[in-house]
């Protein structure tokens, strides 16, 4: 199957017109994992630190307007990052979530490049022989069709970007010794 019938089929188009309209249902992108040699709670706390993340994560240039110490829900920072060669920043919000093995976080598409919708990361963290076993979901919502379609040949780049983190984190927990 050719690249582009992966990317047009990988979603549901009935769950992605609805992430579309309604302002509380999203629609999966995808999910990468791979497993760390850290605990499931110390992978969430260096999650959590936004402004240690220009030191460990590919693309991410600065950071300003973070929380010094661990983010928690409603904190918010904007993110300047390399995106395809061109610096852009994203405006990021820390949200709830009713799992206590996630760090969940949105873009705000209408204050950064996308000039629409949102993108959710779930960061999560599940204990596993050697450490954890860490998964990151990227959901879509709010788009308009354009951005829909745009996304659609988007998902490798963002999951390939999105493997890169969870190969930096690994690294970057490892080399802290963070058990």
């Amino acid at each position: 199957m050719s690249w582009l019938r992966r990317a047009w089929t990988h979603l549901d188009d009935e769950r992605l017109g609805r992430a579309m309209e309604n302002r509380t249902e999203m629609a999966e992108l995808f999910t990468v994992s791979r497993g760390v040699k850290c605990t499931p709670e110390g992978v969430l706390s260096f999650l959590a630190m936004a402004m240690e993340r220009p030191q460990w994560c590919p693309g991410v240039l600065s950071i300003s307007g973070a929380p010094p110490g661990a983010a928690s829900p409603g904190d918010g920072w904007q993110e300047e990052r390399d995106v395809f060669g061109l610096a852009e920043t994203e405006h990021v919000t820390v949200v709830t979530s009713s799992d206590p093995a996630a760090f969940v976080f949105e873009v705000d598409g209408t204050k950064g490049t996308a000039r629409s919708g949102r993108l959710r990361f779930e960061w999560r963290a599940t204990p596993n022989d050697d450490g954890s076993h860490v998964s990151v979901s990227c959901l879509v919502g709010e788009f308009s069709r354009k951005g829909v379609i745009l996304a659609r040949f988007l998902i490798g780049p963002f999951a390939r970007q999105a493997e890169a983190e969870l190969a930096a984190l690994a690294r970057a927990v490892d080399c802290n010794d963070i058990m």
